[in-house]
């Protein structure tokens, strides 16, 4: 019994230090990103050089860069709970009153519950996707113009207006040539 103990503490202190680790890599790397799309765009404008601060932005713009993060973040789940949150009241209700104790659930009830699962789950997924497409640009917005949160929410809401596809189809283009690094990387 001591042995699956300190095997569960062992696995606890494990995950906890990978989640850990997962947060600050991510905080890091954004950090880096937001510095190289600064010296991007000012090279853009015609700047000669790199910038003294390319891959350290000033602190303030990158805890609003954070920040915004954090609030697409929050609209994403909140948009996926929104979505998924009835056709889960649903099973559990079902779950709760004993419909699945007997091993034989009626399939006039079952088929109709996964079908609204499921039809939710999609739901959720697309309009994720869409706002998250539309959203995409707000770092540009904090990176560039140095705007606040809701200022850079805004302007990339109505910059996207009209480019939804253009933006939905670059996303997946940078997707692939990502993967194909990540790929060309695992296998060399």
């Amino acid at each position: 019994m001591a042995e699956a103990e300190e095997n569960s503490v062992l696995w606890t202190m494990a995950a906890g230090g990978g989640i850990c680790f997962a947060i600050l890599h991510t905080i890091l790397v954004w950090y880096i990103i937001l510095g190289v799309t600064r010296q991007c765009l000012y090279l853009a404008r015609g700047g000669i050089g790199l910038r003294a601060k390319m891959l350290f932005p000033p602190l303030m713009m990158f805890l609003k860069f954070f920040g915004l993060m954090l609030v697409l973040q929050c609209i994403y789940m909140g948009i996926l709970l929104l979505f998924m949150l009835p056709p889960g009241i649903a099973y559990l209700g079902a779950y709760l009153s004993g419909a699945f104790a007997d091993n034989n659930f009626p399939l006039e009830i079952m088929i109709p519950l996964v079908s609204v699962g499921v039809g939710c789950a999609v739901a959720g997924l697309c309009v994720m996707t869409w706002i998250a497409i539309r959203l995409c640009l707000a770092v540009i917005f904090i990176a560039d113009r140095n705007a606040g949160i809701s200022d850079a929410i805004r302007e990339a809401w109505r910059v996207s207006a009209g480019n939804f596809w253009m933006i939905f189809l670059a996303m997946i283009v940078l997707g692939f040539c990502g993967m194909l690094g990540y790929f060309l990387v695992v296998w060399a």
